[in-house]
């Protein structure tokens, strides 16, 4: 179902992207919080909206399987009569008959399939619960990725703007022979290099993008500037969680585990239908008939049934009790993989977090005062190119590598909701 979910998605970002190309300005730029991305995400988006109506559906067929079979009425008419040489002769001379039957089906056939549909329902209900789950941990998982890129593209445009002035004071320079053309060009390239790199995230940042407005089904498609407050999720230690108690919950809550769970109930609720099926529906009814009895104007029952001597439905019993066998399989298997997942989004916010919690990732404001310390040194020459530009290098790769391991973090925090079908962590 997941693989279907992605497919149809990427199919409609591939569309937007197609018909959207063009870059957009910052008049269309508009501030969205997470809150306020899910709230649009819940009342917009068409894969949830449909999905809402196969439970219509799945209600519906209860409904259906409780009605009744409708009589059937079987009228004859004699055509010509050569004693009287009367046409469709419908008085007290002629041959008229009417027949009512009614089928009622014996064993429990249609109180159990009443149950089925109703498995059905709730069925539905938990895999529309299962795409909510899905979609919304790919809604947040790929808010926190936009956000962390716009601060890098942030990064890299106060670098560039600052490097451009740099360039333009040694160009200056060396049109008044003060500096070799070497130094200049060398600068440019990088220049070009940092410009190069910053386009590359954009495009990155505009897939991301797209990817959002199909989810929160937008239409107008603004340029989100994703808005997350300071110290966001800074509360969080996966030391406050025992393992043992995150697997129950996952069991408890994972909609997929309720798929699975259903399905047992389904396939066995199967397994009893048909074996009920074995048994033949009977017809009940009424006869009248005018002329071609052995009386005139005969009235009689008539009740009818099938002699299973070829035909027991032995083949679609041993059907549904194999699926039913299965299920049960298919049920231990997802139980295993989701302790699996749980494990593994533990073990994963926890060497995220523990790089979180290391100093040497908060370093920030002091990099961006040694820039512009750098930024100035070189200016007035008390530094190299080689030491300016290494150090600009270092600079943006801190950076990028800082923002890369909070997003990372985010994530992981949000994974750990997913596999546990719950938000055991609130962020805020």
């Amino acid at each position: 179902m997941k693989k279907k979910i992605t497919l149809f998605v990427a199919l409609l970002i591939s569309c937007i992207v197609h018909s959207h190309a063009t870059e957009l300005s910052s008049a269309d730029t508009i501030s969205v919080t997470i809150a306020e991305a899910e709230n649009n995400f819940l009342k917009r988006n068409l894969l949830l909206l449909a999905s809402n109506y196969d439970i219509d559906a799945a209600k519906a067929r209860v409904i259906q399987a409780k009605l009744w079979p409708n009589p059937s009425v079987e009228f004859q008419q004699g055509i010509y009569d050569p004693n009287t040489d009367k046409v469709f002769d419908m008085s007290g001379t002629g041959q008229t008959s009417v027949q009512i039957n009614q089928l009622i089906n014996i064993a429990g056939t249609r109180n159990k399939n009443v149950s089925l549909q109703k498995i059905n329902s709730e069925l539905a209900e938990a895999q529309l619960y299962d795409l909510l789950r899905t979609l919304k941990f790919e809604l947040r998982s790929t808010a926190f990725e936009l956000y962390y890129k716009q601060m890098t593209i942030s990064m890299y445009e106060t670098q560039i703007t600052s490097l451009k002035e740099t360039v333009a004071l040694y160009e200056a320079q060396y049109k008044k022979g003060n500096i070799p053309s070497r130094e200049v060009i060398r600068l440019q390239a990088f220049l070009i290099s940092l410009e190069n790199e910053k386009y590359a995230m954009n495009r990155t940042i505009h897939e991301d993008l797209q990817y959002l407005y199909v989810l929160t089904g937008d239409t107008i498609r603004p340029y989100y500037k994703i808005v997350i407050p300071d110290h966001y999720a800074d509360s969080f230690k996966n030391e406050m969680y025992a393992l043992d108690s995150l697997y129950q919950v996952a069991l408890d809550n994972r909609s997929d585990i309720k798929i699975k769970e259903l399905e047992v109930l389904q396939t066995k609720q199967m397994h009893t239908l048909e074996k009920s099926n074995a048994y033949p529906g009977v017809y009940v009814g009424g006869i009248w008939d005018r002329q071609s009895n052995y009386i005139r104007n005969y009235t009689g029952i008539v009740v009818g049934f099938d002699l299973p001597v070829f035909n027991r439905n032995q083949g679609n019993i041993k059907i549904a009790a194999s699926n039913y066998e299965k299920s049960k399989l298919n049920l231990q298997y997802a139980e295993q993989n989701v302790i699996s997942e749980v494990l593994t989004a533990y073990r994963q916010v926890g060497d995220y977090n523990t790089l979180y919690r290391n100093k040497d990732n908060n370093l920030i404001a002091e990099f961006d005062a040694m820039i512009i310390g750098f930024v100035n040194n070189y200016q007035k020459r008390n530094i190299t190119l080689i030491e300016f530009i290494d150090f600009y290098e270092t600079y943006k790769n801190y950076i990028s590598s800082v923002y890369e391991l909070r997003g990372n973090r985010l994530q992981a925090i949000e994974y750990l909701n997913f596999t546990t079908g719950i938000d055991i962590y609130e962020f805020k």
